[in-house]
């Protein structure tokens, strides 16, 4: 009995001290001590929120080297949620392409020949152990007909996604064009990772067998098995970068997002960035959020109410191209544009493209344009939709009016043999318009509408979701 009262004496004792402690301000754990980071620049973001935890000139842009096959990565991820593109899909590697594949200047060394076909599962098998640069200008190539071509749609995707990056090639082996900051290329690791996971697949990889040889990957922290839970994501030297490294790991149902820019050497990187995600990871498990405000979001890809069910209906369809993720009150450009029309084709007529011109008796001519060697562009220009702006370009970024999409509509269905002449259209500022021969048809199928009581608007604008809703009046008004 005794001993019984004396464990009940000492337990309300020692809840009076808890209690007394905690009345006086002692905290039951020590915060977590930030890290010294070497690095001129970093920033750990939780993926979730995308709060900071820790920042060092987070928002000061720099060349981001070999990081730079994210944003790359991004787009051919994009292009295989599209369905124009799949893991076995087999790449033709240029000679340009060849070529710096045999330069032992440059990261990946894959010692490919000019004419050789590869799938993209390899490509990127090698972009992220290897950081190959022939490979991702091979796939960049084979994307968008050009590397350049394909950088424009990378600046523009990074654009749309918020961020304020710009990217001067592929593959970040020039400085120059390329401006990113710690926040941006975290921000953009997050945006990949939650738009495509599949991506871990590749960056998780700590080797690949090709060729013969073993390439391991670039991460010394996967390598090593450093940091718990670690699945990627990929590194970056150059001269004018320094030794880059954006870093992720998930641990206990956790993700966090290193990015370290500038760090002295591929040891102090790895160093820099495994300090950062155990601090992030000690903070959150104590407790602690991320210390800074997240960055904005994203605009959101809203639609207008007017335009939902038909936006929606086009998707099913397949007539919506996977590029398209930014507003769709937006502007549409001229190679957006044309996928859709070529897609429109194709579902109206249940045929390739290839075949429509095969019957036709066309073919695309490789040097239409002297700015577009996109396939869909150039059998748009083969089958006699567009003619491009002159002085043989294309302006594949350039805009489209309400004009030239109702004439590729009209020109659209008399290539699958419907008759389009004869119509009138009744609007009084498209009278003596160049388009006016080419508008009574759309405008008898319900294609297209005014904007008022008798008024067109030819050279207006179009936006992207007017540009989807005549693409898919058009595909119900042929088919």
């Amino acid at each position: 009995m005794k001993t019984t009262k004396r464990r009940r004496i000492a337990a309300l004792c020692f809840i009076l001290i808890l209690t007394i402690l905690a009345s006086a301000g002692v905290p039951a754990l020590a915060a977590p001590q930030q890290p010294s980071v070497t690095a001129s620049g970093a920033i750990v973001i939780d993926f979730d929120t995308g709060g900071a935890y820790f920042e060092k000139n987070a928002d000061t842009a720099r060349p981001a080297a070999s990081m730079t096959k994210v944003m790359s990565a991004y787009i051919v991820f994009e292009e295989m949620a599209s369905g124009r593109l799949s893991k076995d899909t087999y790449v033709k590697i240029s000679s340009h392409a060849a070529e710096v594949s045999n330069n032992t200047a440059y990261s990946g060394y894959e010692l490919f020949t000019a004419g050789d076909k590869y799938k993209v599962d390899t490509l990127l098998k090698l972009v992220f152990t290897a950081s190959g640069n022939a490979s991702m200008i091979a796939l960049a190539e084979h994307i968008s007909g050009s590397e350049d071509e394909f950088v424009k749609r990378m600046n523009k995707k990074a654009s749309a996604i918020g961020l304020s990056a710009k990217f001067g090639d592929c593959c970040g082996l020039k400085d120059s064009g390329s401006s990113v900051s710690p926040r941006d290329m975290a921000l953009l690791c997050q945006q990949i990772i939650r738009d495509y996971p599949g991506v871990l697949k590749y960056s998780s990889l700590k080797s690949y067998e090709f060729g013969g040889r073993t390439f391991k990957s670039t991460n010394l922290l996967l390598v090593n098995g450093t940091v718990k839970g670690i699945d990627g994501l990929k590194t970056g030297t150059t001269s004018g970068a320094g030794c880059c490294f954006a870093a992720t790991a998930k641990q206990n149902g956790k993700r966090m997002i290193a990015v370290v820019m500038n760090s002295q050497d591929n040891s102090s990187r790895a160093s820099d960035c495994k300090k950062l995600l155990e601090y992030a990871f000690e903070c959150a498990s104590s407790g602690g959020g991320g210390t800074s405000t997240p960055a904005p979001k994203p605009p959101e890809n809203t639609v207008s109410e007017w335009a939902k069910s038909e936006v929606s209906a086009a998707k099913e369809a397949g007539l919506v191209p996977g590029s398209l993720s930014s507003n769709y009150t937006a502007p549409v450009s001229r190679i957006e544009a044309v996928h859709m029309f070529i897609s429109l084709l194709e579902g109206a007529s249940g045929k390739t493209a290839e075949e429509l011109m095969a019957e036709r008796g066309v073919s695309p001519q490789s040097g239409a344009f002297s700015d577009s060697s996109d396939a869909d562009v150039l059998c748009a220009n083969a089958l006699g939709l567009i003619n491009g702006v002159g002085s043989g370009k294309f302006d594949p970024n350039g805009t489209l009016t309400r004009a030239q999409a109702a004439a590729v509509v009209t020109r659209a269905a008399g290539v699958l043999g419907t008759e389009t002449a004869g119509y009138s259209h009744g609007f009084s500022d498209a009278a003596n318009h160049w388009v006016s021969g080419e508008l009574g048809w759309s405008v008898h199928a319900g294609v297209i509408k005014g904007v008022d009581a008798d008024r067109f608007d030819p050279d207006g604008k179009l936006t992207t979701e007017q540009a989807i809703v005549i693409a898919y009046r058009a595909l119900a008004a042929l088919r």
